[in-house]
């Protein structure tokens, strides 16, 4: 039996992963899966041994082989890569919706799916679990340029910050 919790939750809410009714000393196997909001596919194998008791706790079970080694709480998650493997264009995670135009405004409040699998021998369950914003988190760019030119104004009032890229950004 595979359980995932919480069902719901912030994206850096830590998860609970645990499987009962193995096979004691036999490997487990643990799928994860994603489409983040670019609509790109994130996947990672994580393969656990069974305690005596047929158990996994991915918190305090180390991973034996697939996407990394060693214990890692939020590894079936941590270590997803894009389903191209590494040479894919995709390398980062978009839990944000594509936002494109200059000065923009976006917003992301919708929660993301991730589905995680259990399988040893014969036996498999998954389960589907929601991860997002805390809150509806808006997002405006302005006040910045990506290459010499006219800055725009700054909002008058709100949170104000600059992230830079480099080579692609200058911070005003």
């Amino acid at each position: 039996v595979l359980h995932v919790t919480p069902a719901s939750s912030a994206l850096d809410t830590p998860l609970s992963i645990t499987i009962s009714g193995a096979v004691p000393g036999l490997v487990v196997t643990l799928n994860a899966k994603a489409i983040d909001a670019y609509g790109n596919e994130w996947l990672s194998t994580s393969m656990y041994m069974a305690n005596s008791n047929g158990e996994v706790d991915a918190a305090r079970s180390a991973s034996v082989g697939g996407s990394y080694t060693g214990l890692d709480l939020m590894g079936p998650a941590d270590f997803m890569m894009p389903s191209g493997g590494a040479d894919s264009e995709q390398t980062d995670f978009r839990w944000w919706p594509p936002c494109r135009a200059e000065p923009a405004s976006c917003s992301w409040s919708e929660p993301l799916s991730f589905t995680f699998t259990a399988k040893s021998g014969e036996a498999h369950r998954s389960v589907t679990v929601e991860r997002g914003p805390a809150a509806p988190v808006t997002m405006e760019t302005v006040g910045f340029r990506l290459a010499a030119g006219i800055p725009q104004a700054a909002p008058a009032a709100g949170f104000q910050g600059a992230w830079f890229v480099p080579g692609l950004a200058t911070a005003l």
